[in-house]
């Protein structure tokens, strides 16, 4: 998201002051300039620009000669429960229908009621979301301004302070839902499932395990896909469904039957279902990326409950019951580009806080080993191994299973780990400083 203006973060403090804390209420008058401005620690000219906005939002009024007061309308949004919309994360269909309602009734009185000025400042805000969506920017910001403006020129107090109580929600709704999406590929379910079936059908000996950060953020249901389960029983009655599928019978079997009998190459199997080649790798795994600070980063123990919850569930019960079975558990190299996204989308902190509760969690088992590759400036720092910022070609997969048969890239102690924190954290602030891939 786009870092908001020094008056606008002002604006949002005052207005929290009076929806969240109530500490002003709907007529009271707010302290002298120089009061205010001391306490919130800025200039008297940027707490004027402040008061400017939410004037223009039906928030605070100003009577010349008496101050500046909390507009007495602000009673029916604080005692109706306005003001906790923004605190409610779970409800963005709502949210979205909500403005669905609103919005197109809104412009409508725009178009009736807007002075020139007015329809000037709304094509001038219409402009630069363009101009985001061009550049394939995060464009949160400039379209809550352009809505802003076309709610100022319906002159409706009503719609101009429940838009942007109804948008910030939704912003940061859509924020946490992002990422959710993001663990579609895979989650610690799928692995369970998988060594579910592995322990019960092999003996084994060693497993190679990635640490996707994202995977831990899953519901502990969720799989990363629609996961045919009664594939991973022990029942061959319930895979009927399986082996009378179309692409099973009209294409894998008739492949499979015109080969019987026939010799094989062993070395097919390393191959078979192997998709590299397909994509294309280099400077295209970032588009036309643009990194900008985050307006509202998520605290970094956000996904702390369900990323324990998850290990609890899908990964410590296997270390723990299989003492035998050396785990090779690695954090997978990330393009140093995944890291300055999550900052721009303002989940940075909370990603690298699981990188240590996941070390914390599993260092103490004498049958684990970690691996952290997050940091290896050969691979992550060279775009021609991604086809885009987290996905890695399959030489890297290979160059990851060299080192951990050599024993190199060991996260020996907390120190070491807490030391690749650190890099990537730098990595991810400079991008987002130069506004971009700098490497």
């Amino acid at each position: 998201m786009m870092r908001k203006d020094l008056p606008h973060q002002v604006a949002d403090s005052l207005y929290k002051m009076i929806a969240d804390t109530q500490e002003f209420r709907p007529g009271d008058k707010l302290p002298g300039e120089n009061t205010l401005s001391d306490r919130l620690g800025i200039s008297r000219s940027t707490l004027r620009e402040a008061i400017k906005v939410l004037c223009s939002q039906g928030v605070l009024e100003v009577y010349r000669g008496k101050g500046t007061f909390v507009s007495e309308s602000m009673e029916s949004f604080i005692s109706f429960g306005l003001d906790e919309l923004d605190l409610n994360r779970s409800r963005v269909k709502d949210l979205f229908e909500a403005r669905l309602l609103f919005e197109p009734q809104l412009a409508a009185m725009a178009c009736q009621r807007a002075t020139d000025e007015e329809l000037g400042a709304i094509m001038e805000a219409g402009k630069l979301v363009e101009e985001q969506i061009r550049l394939h920017a995060d464009r949160t910001s400039a379209d809550q301004e352009f809505h802003q403006r076309i709610a100022v020129a319906s002159h409706n107090r009503f719609m101009l302070q429940l838009l942007p109580i109804i948008h910030s929600a939704v912003s940061e709704t859509i924020m946490l839902n992002e990422h959710q999406e993001l663990l579609s590929d895979i989650t610690l379910r799928d692995h369970a499932l998988l060594m579910d079936l592995a322990f019960r059908t092999h003996n084994m000996r060693r497993i190679v395990y990635g640490l996707d950060v994202y995977s831990f953020i899953a519901r502990l249901d969720q799989t990363g896909s629609d996961v045919p389960l009664y594939l991973y029983d022990d029942s061959l009655l319930n895979d009927v469904s399986y082996w009378l599928n179309r692409s099973v019978l009209a294409t894998f079997l008739p492949r499979c039957l015109s080969a019987w009998g026939q010799k094989q190459d062993d070395s097919i199997r390393d191959s078979m279902y192997c998709w590299a080649g397909q994509d294309e790798y280099g400077s295209v795994a970032l588009y036309t990326a643009r990194f900008t600070a985050p307006e509202n980063p998520l605290p970094a123990d956000a996904y702390i409950r369900q990323a324990q919850a998850n290990l609890d569930a899908h990964l410590l019960p296997y270390v723990a019951a299989h003492p035998e079975t050396q785990f090779d558990i690695f954090f997978p190299p990330y393009s140093a580009a995944e890291w300055a996204t999550m900052e721009s989308k303002g989940t940075l902190e909370s990603m690298l806080a699981l990188r240590s509760l996941c070390y914390d969690a599993l260092s103490g088992f004498a049958n684990v080993t970690i691996y952290d590759f997050t940091t290896r400036a050969d691979w992550v720092l060279d775009l021609n191994n991604y086809k885009d910022a987290l996905h890695y070609g399959q030489w890297i997969n290979d160059a990851i299973t060299e080192c951990i048969a050599r024993g190199e890239n060991v996260v020996a102690d907390r120190e070491t780990l807490d030391a690749a924190t650190a890099q990537l954290r730098a990595w991810a602030d400079a991008q987002i400083e130069a506004g971009g891939w700098i490497f």
